[in-house]
């Protein structure tokens, strides 16, 4: 028909896209206003498709309806997704960059109700894939590792200084130093995600370290017979400066990512911010919350005998050797923590004697490992992950195999799964038919 009338396809979808579109036409002013007035030649209903004119002027009119017939249908498939094996619309919700997954996450489940309420009975909506999941999954794991981190500082602190109330103060700073950089990422825009929460959970070995350092260094000046505030006040201004080189180094490890551009900064500086933060107030709680606590719950001792005096940095070379001639000699008197200080005087005592030796093997040693490590190691954009409960599986069929005959396949695939794990052990299958969107 359409030779017959000496049309090509192409006059006819002009034809369509000019009869059935919205267009300004001018606009007119009302009052105060300039209100815009469109020109809408949309058509709502599918018979009217037929009347549009294709050609008109010199003889008959051609419509639509003298060339071709028009159905409510849709296009050659060229894709489609599959859940659980079933064709479906599949609709992921990607948030923005600063947004919160949580939040999007919460936000969305809110209006499934509403959602499905606009949909006809036969039409079923569902929340399939939730990303939320590895977020909480985060939370619950720093939680866990905090907890257990606290748990067995306090029992080392417990185990070595024999005080239950300076594991107590040690074990207050972990929570405290979290909020504090939680509070910080909340200033600089970050959110709760898998790399803050990574860093978190980094810094919590780290976090216990500079408290842990002026609780025992108290106890040390408070062995020399010094009053409690006089023993917290030494202490904490003899560490202080170490501590902070301690601090400055660690920074300095995560300042490079700062430099980064693109993707790796984009993961990278949530990290670096988590732990800085942290490690920053873990150091300001070690200088101001421990020596304040400390000055309220930790009781005055002084030491009974004279092997219980440690080896101190206040002490001079001559005393010593006098206390370790004293400890050699009096083995049973010696108790706990000094035992194992003796043994790693001796030992550090003999390695001192080939310092060269030592120092040669030792880096030896390192270099070769970190090349056979370098070496074996291989590499990659992502961490490999051995306990993630998910997998990816890349289908590439014969060059211009027909989508259903892809789809066949795909759902062998499926079943496939399906059998080596069992059906109880699949939580959702999620596929994509056709060329890669």
């Amino acid at each position: 028909k359409m030779k017959s009338y000496q049309l090509t396809p192409d006059e006819i979808v002009s034809a369509l896209v000019k009869n059935n579109q919205v267009s300004p036409a001018g606009s007119v002013g009302m009052g105060n206003y300039m209100v815009l007035t469109p020109s809408n030649t949309m058509l709502d209903k599918i018979p009217d498709f037929l009347n549009i004119p294709l050609r008109q002027g010199v003889g008959p009119t051609v419509f639509i309806r003298d060339v071709a017939t028009v159905e409510d249908a849709t296009d050659v498939p060229v894709g489609y997704a599959l859940i659980n094996g079933k064709r479906s619309v599949y609709i992921p919700v990607t948030k923005s960059a600063d947004a919160s997954t949580m939040s999007v996450v919460n936000a969305l489940k809110t209006k499934l109700p509403e959602m499905r309420a606009l949909l006809p009975d036969n039409v079923q909506l569902s929340y399939e894939f939730d990303q939320s999941i590895y977020v909480s999954q985060a939370v619950h794991s720093l939680a866990f590792e905090g907890g257990l981190g606290a748990l067995l500082t306090g029992l080392v602190v417990f185990l070595f200084l024999g005080d239950l109330r300076s594991s107590l103060i040690v074990i207050l700073t972990i929570p405290v130093s979290i909020l504090t950089a939680i509070l910080l990422l909340q200033l600089t825009g970050q959110t709760i995600n898998i790399m803050t929460l990574s860093g978190l959970s980094l810094a919590i070995g780290i976090l216990v370290d500079q408290a842990t350092v002026v609780i025992e260094n108290i106890h040390q000046h408070q062995e020399m017979g010094k009053t409690k505030a006089r023993a917290i006040l030494d202490a904490s201004q003899e560490v202080s400066f170490p501590l902070l080189l301690i601090t400055l180094s660690i920074l300095a490890v995560f300042a490079p990512a700062f430099l980064m551009s693109g993707v790796p900064r984009g993961m990278f500086i949530p990290l670096s911010l988590s732990v800085g933060f942290a490690i920053i107030a873990s150091y300001t709680l070690s200088q101001t919350f421990v020596p304040v606590v400390a000055n309220w719950w930790l009781k005055g001792h002084t030491h009974t005998a004279e092997h219980e005096l440690s080896l101190l940095p206040d002490l001079s070379p001559a005393r010593d050797a006098q206390q370790e001639s004293f400890e050699e000699a009096h083995p049973k008197e010696i108790k706990g923590f000094e035992r194992v200080k003796l043994a790693y005087l001796n030992t550090l005592d003999k390695l001192l004697r080939h310092r060269v030796l030592v120092g040669t093997v030792y880096g030896v040693v390192c270099a070769t490992v970190i090349g056979v490590c370098f070496y074996f190691i291989g590499q990659d954009m992502m961490p490999k992950i051995t306990h993630s409960k998910q997998f990816q599986v890349r289908l590439i069929a014969p060059e211009g195999l027909r989508i259903e005959r892809t789809e066949e396949r795909t759902k062998e695939v499926i079943k496939l799964i399906g059998q080596i794990v069992g059906p109880k052990n699949v939580a959702i299958s999620s596929a994509f038919v056709g060329m890669t969107p």
